[in-house]
């Protein structure tokens, strides 16, 4: 029996499994919102600095205790941000694998003996252990 392969673009269902996989819709919009504020925070950096940077002498020994504040700020919050997106991700992708994993291995062991007849028992060794790997 000859394997089949897809070729081509991976459709929008595959990726629509995915995202319920790992947490939902909820999960996508909590990502997509931090990695929103925490470009506003670089932007807001970015232009902290230029404005930081643009000003007089003077006014930079003035300021220059409000000015690190605020600069220090803005860089803790973006750091913060990341460090909640890169969790959020570990933890939902790892739940997402295992629920995927669940998932193939109740199919296999829910599949009819045709199955195991025509499939040789490498291919779907090769296919359990290989998904696992990645």
């Amino acid at each position: 029996v000859e394997e089949e392969r897809a070729t081509g673009r991976v459709s929008a269902k595959v990726y629509w499994q995915y995202i319920n996989a790992v947490g939902g819709v909820p999960i996508a919009v909590l990502l997509m919102a931090i990695q929103t504020l925490w470009q506003l925070l670089q932007v807001s950096s970015d232009w902290w600095l230029s404005r930081w940077a643009d000003q007089s002498p003077e006014e930079q020994r003035t300021m220059l205790v409000t000015d690190l504040s605020v600069y220090a700020s803005l860089a803790l919050g973006s750091s913060l941000f990341v460090l909640a997106r890169t969790m959020i991700i570990s933890r939902c992708g790892l739940k997402g694998g295992r629920r995927l994993f669940r998932g193939m291995l109740h199919a296999l062991c829910r599949a009819p003996m045709l199955f195991f007849d025509t499939t040789p028992q490498g291919r779907i060794l090769n296919r359990m252990t290989e998904d696992q790997n990645q």
